[in-house]
């Protein structure tokens, strides 16, 4: 038995050798896996958030280099869009890794070099478009829907850029129907409350990167040389034009009463509110209110508004727009069911409170604000061609393709 164990070990000894050689060229590879899946998805994501293909790569190949894999052991590359498979498209992410499998008991037998190789794509989802859109980082309930609202969204979603755990809140004891919703922080839905219908996301979506500001480049109005101004009063229909340079300033505030019709141009309200009081109507299109000075809006439940926003040139697609350092304004919009803001409402540092009925010609309209809540009906759809609207995106969601 000695004789015959003695003549076994070194066969007995090199298949547990090979055994854990080749055990651990499998840890390798996993390791090499992984390291290819991480740096693919931080590239995807990279190119969900804006970076150019350059950075992202760039990203994608300092992920790997974290996890052990870089130059001159291993050769790593990382491309967009892939070279190869069924996701050939700028919003994937293609990282291959090259690797040396060292020897060490099958050194014995064969000195020739072992390489390994591993790959992995990342891609993110087409963006979505947002006719909702809370742009307040950390606020509660930026993003709430309550009381008997009725509110539909025809293609089109709901997004909250708050990391607040209840970023957008369904309460009360109305509806809402919409593509899905979307938030940076968390989506709560309490019980009893907003009855919620989901057509193109089988539930809330949440911990998403933020929606990025569509209107963050459009410029306030300049305000030099612009005089204050008045309205008339009298019977029948008032027309206001906004004069040789295109922009009315009213200081102190706006109170209407009776009929309006607004000629194109810019209109600023500066400082006190934009009153429409009960029975009037206000009508124009080709136009852009702009509040500032910490003017906010007050319109009556029982006026009437049919406004649209231009369709061209600078504030191209916006009905209304708040002053960037109004932080502490607060808009009120009361209508009838006949009420139509076509167009953007965009109030980046204010709150925006909707009571009433709105719309837009054919559902097109658009609320960005610091915080939106929704009491009253809404009716809005991004079937808007020739509108003017830039809608917000909703970063799609990064996941692992290949």
């Amino acid at each position: 038995m000695a004789i015959i164990m003695a003549l076994a070990a070194p066969a007995l000894v090199g298949v547990c050798g090979l055994s854990a050689e080749t055990g651990y060229w499998f840890y390798l590879e996993k390791s090499a896996q992984k390291a290819a899946d991480v740096a693919a998805y931080a590239g995807a994501v990279a190119l969900r958030n804006g970076d150019s293909k350059d950075a992202a790569i760039a990203v994608a190949l300092a992920e790997a280099a974290l996890l052990g894999f870089e130059d001159p052991k291993s050769i790593i590359a990382a491309v967009t869009p892939p070279t190869t498979g069924p996701n050939q498209n700028a919003r994937a992410m293609e990282v291959t890794i090259d690797f040396e499998v060292p020897r060490f008991f099958s050194g014995i037998f064969n000195n020739e070099e072992v390489r390994g190789d591993v790959r992995a794509v990342a891609a993110y989802d087409t963006p979505s478009n947002a006719c909702l859109l809370a742009l307040d980082i950390d606020d509660p309930a930026a993003l709430t829907i309550t009381g008997s609202a009725d509110v539909t969204l025809l293609s089109c979603e709901v997004m909250s850029n708050s990391i607040a755990a209840d970023a957008v809140l369904l309460s009360g004891s109305g509806d809402l129907l919409t593509d899905c919703v979307n938030a940076v922080g968390g989506v709560v839905v309490k019980v009893g409350g907003t009855d919620l219908t989901l057509t193109d996301c089988p539930a809330p979506r949440q911990n998403m990167a933020r929606a990025p500001d569509p209107y963050a480049s459009v410029p306030e109005p300049n305000l030099d040389g612009v005089p204050c101004s008045t309205v008339s009063k009298g019977a029948g229909t008032i027309n206001v034009a906004a004069g040789a340079g295109g922009v009315k300033r009213f200081c102190g505030g706006l109170s209407l009463s009776g009929d309006y019709h607004f000629e194109p141009g810019v209109y600023v309200i500066d400082d006190g509110d934009f009153r429409i009081n009960a029975g009037t109507m206000v009508t124009g299109d080709d136009v852009t209110f702009f509040f500032t000075d910490g003017a906010e809006a007050r319109f009556n439940g029982t006026a009437t508004i049919d406004i649209a926003a231009p369709t061209t040139g600078t504030y191209q697609g916006i009905a209304m727009m708040g002053d960037r350092s109004d932080t502490s304004a607060e808009h009120r919009f009361n209508g009838t069911a006949n009420s139509k803001i076509t167009g953007a409402i965009y109030t980046p540092a204010s709150r925006l409170v909707f009571n009433g009925n709105f719309s837009g010609d054919d559902g097109c309209m658009q609320l960005v604000g610091s915080t939106i809540e929704l009491v009253g009906n809404m009716h809005i759809s991004t079937d808007c061609e020739g509108y003017g609207l830039k809608w917000a995106q909703v970063p799609g969601s990064v996941r692992m393709s290949e």
